[in-house]
């Protein structure tokens, strides 16, 4: 990775104001694809409002894009991905197409965010993952994945509680300091110079709290990926994060 990282396709038909049932109807789905792009589509009821047969038309397209592929006919397939993709405000491009092709559409989670905080400074021994999770339901985190920026990852265990309640936000243990560092493996003399402060999502270290003005920082990046559960759909999120350094001056 120069690791491949899973993204979002959000296609979703919303309708105006208007007293009928078009005020009702919404169409949202999510696919994983391999790319690093991030796309937005967003289909507006309006501009096609004049022909129902579209709206249908529509409607199998995306439940054919949450079928599994198979070799029946892959000309189906890529039909459903055309229909979808000429209404949406932002066109794909062909790499994304061919991801389509190969991947299935599920439910978009919204609400949903990640996030990671280990600091040793606060007598913290273990890494979380963040979750603050918005759903209407709980989310059970499967699996973690260190993925160092040469691509390769390490497979880390969840600690004890793996599920984040509806509505709040919690934290769940999946790392110890040591199994951290020895995925990640910072460089020797950065271990020998600076300071661990932690990990987190930012780069730019603020140690102000601490009343520490005059320092340098380094971080080391790496990616977290979350497996989890959530309503009965299985689904991954990646994001940045960065084991953070200091020296004081």
């Amino acid at each position: 990775m120069s690791s491949e990282s899973n993204s979002e396709i959000k296609v979703s038909l919303t309708p105006n104001e208007q007293k009928d049932w078009w005020d009702k109807f919404k169409i949202v789905g999510t696919v994983l694809i391999a790319p690093a792009i991030l796309i937005f589509g967003t289909i507006y009821a309006d501009a096609i409002k004049n022909k129902e047969s579209n709206v249908e038309l529509l409607k199998l397209a995306v439940d054919i894009l949450k079928e599994k592929p198979d070799n029946t006919d892959s000309n189906i397939r890529k039909w459903a991905i055309e229909i979808v993709n000429r209404h949406s405000e932002e066109k794909f491009n062909q790499e994304t197409k061919l991801s389509l092709e190969e991947n299935v559409i599920l439910p978009a989670f919204h609400n949903l965010e990640f996030g990671i905080n280990y600091n040793p400074d606060f007598g913290f021994d273990k890494a979380y993952i963040v979750v603050s999770n918005g759903l209407g339901g709980d989310v059970k985190i499967n699996n973690v994945s260190i993925i160092k920026e040469n691509g390769n990852r390490c497979i880390m265990s969840v600690i004890g509680n793996d599920t984040a309640v509806s509505g709040a936000s919690s934290i769940i243990a999946f790392s110890n300091e040591n199994n951290l560092l020895d995925c990640i493996k910072p460089k020797k003399e950065l271990i020998e110079n600076y300071k661990l402060n932690g990990a987190s999502t930012k780069a730019e270290l603020d140690l102000s709290f601490f009343g520490i003005t005059n320092y340098s920082s380094e971080a080391v990046p790496f990616s977290v990926e979350v497996g989890f559960t959530s309503k009965g759909y299985s689904n991954k999120y990646q994001f940045k994060a960065y084991l953070n350094y200091y020296k004081e001056h």
